[in-house]
């Protein structure tokens, strides 16, 4: 049982046998199933460890269908079923979960953020007259209404109708445009509430473009004038050559052009002026999915992330390591991505149109999410009132779907003897702590079975993770199925790294993605092993008979007592991947709730709200004199960059080591050269608006340390005259 969840009974065992019976029997039919669609409680947190252990414990059984459970008290009712031979299913018949068979994990609460990227692309007519934008919203509409219409489950009378908190996000790349992009914060959609939703999404969807419009009029104007002037001077320029033939040509002295005494008179050159203070380099990838990353905070904790990107392309192509640190995080934290691409029937030039639509594809692949072009939504129709394509796709959760597959390789390097490398080792461990280890850092499972040799019943476990589009990392391990009950026993472990390319040999460019992902394989496995040798003190799980052990963290464990896996034994402070563990020590945000505090004081500054009463956004272009010199670019708020230095020098003082972009701070408790006690991290949350800090403990520690800790962090801060 995953110790990390809530107290709420397993499924009682009676609903399900093992497959040991003889297949002429006549109580059973044998079928199974190919999909299972699987209800959460809206009590139980999102665990993926939890979800896998459900798997775990039926897998290769048989069951029912469950009817719709009213009480509330069942973590997992069993909703529907798709049979492998395709018929219909008879009442109160079962049906057999085999390793091929595909869980799907459906909840009653969802967070998503939708992101609408307004791209000067997106209002360019195509080749039809169509202009882009004019689909976003239509997207966004169309997408909610099929989400939040209640549907019934394959093969079954169980009905299902989720409720969706939804945050729409517009983002302006290319820009410095400083309008709070929030258009509409934690929205609670259902079938009766989306109406209210759509009319205030668009409402606001036209205000931001209206302001957008505003800001932009000053660049438009600014390119007229040069383009004007450029043409004036072409003119003139032709008009004196035609003259050639009618006249001698005069001397250079003499030749003297309107244009270049207008430019003379201006004293500026006749070109484009330069405006890079007021545009801004294309990261909108990165930037969108940090937006839309803040806007998965306000929703239950119950509830399954999602985020959506409406996009026509992405200009901006990040390096390697990058779009690798994106997928980690985005797989680590349990956040499918989708894109819904914006297509054209031939656009013609504009700055930011250029699709990449591989590199969406394998970021939505590589997160359990999906790759959708617009023209299907919008033509697509339910035949019924089952669930339908969209509901199962991003409604569900499940960790068994087709991945993202590798590039394949080269003719010239398929049968290079480099481009495979496999291990093969025995560790000493727990199957299933490792298990559920790899499920945790995003790896699919192929396959899961128990197999019969000689006297012993063997499972075994194939998972695999794509490494990044030109590496794939297969993981196999296997183990003695009544051993696996034992806290460490033996364990088969297979390794294989596949690239599509031909290595050097030997591997020492520390570029190498497969020399990359072999290091970041031994550190994250040599840390698994160790989390065995951490002793709990049982005085600090209970206080007032309230049980405090319930502490989640990086790892959750079947059958294990203990529920304290700490990153800090592998002395994290001196590896050199802190980038990479940074989104695993923070896997489950969902989780993080029970072991962290949130500081109650939110530090608000006026750093968003600008203190004029009109803005002017272009000071050069409007008034002279010293009604231009008066206006106050509203971009410059000093006073957010002013209180996050100060917040960043006093944990640097007071922490260990910074995991990444200063916003995450580590403080390791120790004694001399001993084993760590405990540590805590500091997150700091910063939007356009709100500065909140988070205190999140991992390990061994009491209630009243943590009390203390916490305490401590708000005087000094509420003391501090920069903050205060």
């Amino acid at each position: 049982m995953d110790l990390l969840d809530e107290e709420i009974e397993r499924e009682a065992a009676s609903t399900s046998r093992q497959s040991n019976h003889h297949d002429n029997d006549s109580d059973f039919m044998n079928r199974e199933a190919t999909e299972v669609e699987i209800l959460m409680n809206h009590k139980v947190r999102i665990s993926r460890t939890r979800r896998m252990n459900w798997y775990l414990d039926f897998h290769d059984c048989y069951i029912r269908l469950a009817e719709s459970d009213t009480t509330g008290k069942k973590p997992f009712q069993v909703g529907g079923v798709v049979l492998k031979d395709g018929d219909k299913l008879d009442a109160n018949e079962e049906f057999k979960i085999s390793s091929a068979t595909t869980c799907l994990f459906f909840s009653k609460y969802y967070k998503m953020s939708f992101i609408l990227d307004f791209s000067p692309s997106v209002f360019v007519a195509d080749g039809v007259g169509d202009i882009l934008y004019t689909n976003m919203m239509p997207c966004v509409e169309k997408m909610l209404k099929e989400l939040v219409y209640q549907f019934k489950f394959s093969n079954s009378k169980n009905t299902h109708k989720a409720e969706i908190y939804v945050t729409l996000i517009a983002y302006s790349p290319l820009i410095h445009f400083r309008k709070p992009p929030i258009l509409v914060h934690g929205f609670r959609v259902t079938d009766t509430t989306i109406e209210d939703f759509l009319t205030l999404a668009n409402a606001n969807a036209k205000a931001y473009l209206n302001d957008l419009l505003e800001y932009m009029l000053p660049i438009n104007l600014q390119k007229e004038k040069n383009q004007i002037k450029i043409s004036k001077r072409i003119g003139e320029s032709r008009r004196i050559k035609g003259a050639r033939f009618r006249a001698a040509k005069p001397s250079e002295s003499e030749v003297s052009t309107p244009g270049d005494e207008e430019a003379a008179e201006d004293g500026e050159e006749v070109q484009p002026s330069t405006i890079n203070d007021k545009i801004a380099i294309d990261f909108r990838l990165i930037q969108m999915l940090r937006l839309g990353m803040l806007g998965l905070f306000s929703a239950p904790e119950t509830s399954q992330p999602g985020i959506v990107i409406i996009t026509d392309g992405i200009l901006y192509i990040p390096n390697q390591e990058v779009i690798q640190s994106i997928a980690l995080n985005l797989r680590t934290n349990c956040i499918p991505l989708h894109f819904i691409e914006i297509t054209s029937a031939g656009c013609g030039a504009s700055p930011g149109y250029i699709p990449s639509s591989d590199l969406l594809s394998f970021l939505a692949q590589v997160s359990y999410g999906n790759h959708i072009r617009h023209k299907e939504l919008l033509s697509y129709e339910p035949s019924n009132e089952f669930i339908n394509k969209f509901q199962r796709i991003m409604l569900s959760w499940s960790c068994q779907r087709g991945t993202y597959e590798m590039e394949a390789p080269l003719s010239s390097c398929a049968n290079h003897p480099g481009r495979i490398r496999k291990q093969i080792s025995r560790i000493k461990s727990n199957f299933y702590q490792l298990f559920h280890v790899r499920i945790r850092e995003g790896y699919f499972l192929k396959s899961l079975n128990v197999i019969k040799k000689g006297s012993k019943d063997y499972i075994s476990a194939l998972l695999t993770f794509p490494w990044t589009f030109d590496c794939r990392i297969d993981y196999q391990i296997s183990a003695v199925y009544n051993d696996c009950d034992e806290r460490i026993h033996d364990v088969h472990r297979v390794v294989t790294i596949e690239t599509n390319y031909a290595p050097p040999d030997p591997i020492t460019d520390p570029r190498d993605s497969a020399l990359t992902a072999a290091l970041f394989l031994s550190e994250a496995e040599k840390f698994a092993i160790k989390i065995l040798s951490f002793s709990a003190i049982s005085d600090n799980y209970e206080v007032a008979h309230i049980p405090f052990h319930r502490y989640p963290s990086l790892y959750g464990f079947t059958q294990e007592s203990f529920p304290f896996p700490t990153l800090i034994i592998k002395q994290l402070e001196k590896t050199k991947f802190n980038g990479f563990w940074e989104p695993l020590v923070l896997a489950d945000n969902a989780a993080l709730h029970r072991c962290s505090h949130t500081l109650s004081m939110r530090f608000t500054t006026d750093f968003a709200e600008n203190q004029k009463p009109s803005t002017n956004f272009w000071p050069e272009f409007e008034g002279e004199g010293d009604e231009a010199g008066q206006q106050q670019n509203p971009t410059d708020f000093p006073a957010k960059n002013y209180l996050l230095n100060t917040l960043f020098d006093y944990f640097k003082a007071t922490t260990t080591f910074c995991l990444v972009a200063r916003y995450c701070y580590v403080k390791i408790v120790r004694e001399g050269l001993k084993s760590p006690e405990y540590c805590y991290l500091v997150k700091i949350f910063a939007d356009s608006t709100l500065l909140t800090i988070k205190v999140i403990f991992v390990g061994d520690c009491s209630l009243d340390v943590r009390n203390k800790t916490v305490g401590k962090i708000r005087n000094d801060l509420m003391k501090n005259d920069k903050v205060g």
